[in-house]
């Protein structure tokens, strides 16, 4: 599974901390950031974060943070 989100400043971490619903959140994946510049008129800067989730049970509930 991929997890997706932005944020407008850039951060020096893409990290989701995770794990199976009920337990706190031991399992930790890294992933990257894009800065993107918007083509409209403010040419608004976002960072893109991008994390990979390997290794999910099919019918098995997450939880966690990012």
């Amino acid at each position: 599974m991929m997890v997706t989100w932005v944020t407008l400043a850039f951060t020096n971490y893409s990290m989701v901390e995770y794990n199976k619903a009920g337990f706190p959140p031991t399992l930790r994946v890294s992933g990257g950031v894009t800065k993107f510049t918007d083509g409209g008129s403010e040419h608004r800067v976002l960072y893109i974060h991008r994390v990979k989730l390997t290794g999910l049970v099919h019918d098995q509930m997450y939880g966690g943070y990012h």
